[in-house]
């Protein structure tokens, strides 16, 4: 398997949002305020967006989280 980053993208999302982020979970569980139960997660990525393509959002991590 290849090391790296792993990088993440959304297109089609409304330009020009305030925040992006995703988390990263090791369960697909969910926590009492309906995201994934805080137990699990192991990162969370913010994502920026594109200047050249409004409403595509990118951001990566390290391959280790």
């Amino acid at each position: 398997m290849p090391e790296g980053p792993v990088a993440f993208e959304i297109t089609g999302a409304p330009p020009h949002l305030s925040s992006v982020a995703i988390e990263i979970s090791t369960q697909n569980i969910p926590g009492q305020d309906g995201t994934l139960a805080n137990d699990f997660v192991t990162g969370n990525v913010f994502l920026t967006e594109s200047d050249a393509y409004p409403g595509t959002y990118r951001g990566s991590v390290p391959e280790s989280l």
